[in-house]
């Protein structure tokens, strides 16, 4: 059953058939410095229960305050309605994609390294333009 949820919350979006080695991925660089406190299937259980979360509503958040996907928008608004919503300042990445080089590839939540409390993320903006960041579809 978590693989099938792992699948439909947590794909591979720029290799859709490569799920396991995303995730294999994703818990060496994030899950592993708390290995002593999650194994890899806690880790993905704990990341699937956050994700679940309807407050933690990434998509919900920022198309509540008019910042939809499909469009190009500022940087500092994204951050400013996930922050106001959460409490806490998200991490942004961006990618060169379709010759633009500000596109929206992922959005982080920080928390704390027991997992339980949401953090400010120590680095906001990684690779995207200071004004305007594509937000594809």
């Amino acid at each position: 059953p978590i693989r099938r949820q792992l699948d439909i919350y947590w794909p591979d979006l720029h290799r859709p058939p490569f799920n396991e080695r995303f995730w294999r991925y994703e818990y060496n660089k994030h899950g592993y410095c708390s290995s002593n406190i999650y194994n890899s299937s806690d880790y993905f259980k704990k990341a699937l229960t956050l994700r679940q979360d309807p407050s933690l509503d990434i998509l919900r958040i920022l198309t509540a305050a008019g910042l939809g996907p499909g469009a190009s928008h500022r940087y500092v608004d994204i951050e400013t309605a996930i922050k106001k919503r959460i409490g806490k300042k998200p991490a942004l990445r961006c990618k060169k994609l379709w010759g633009y080089h500000g596109t929206l590839s992922e959005i982080t939540l920080c928390y704390d390294y027991y997992g339980q409390q949401l953090i400010d993320c120590p680095q906001s903006a990684i690779n995207c333009a200071a004004t305007n960041v594509m937000f594809p579809r």
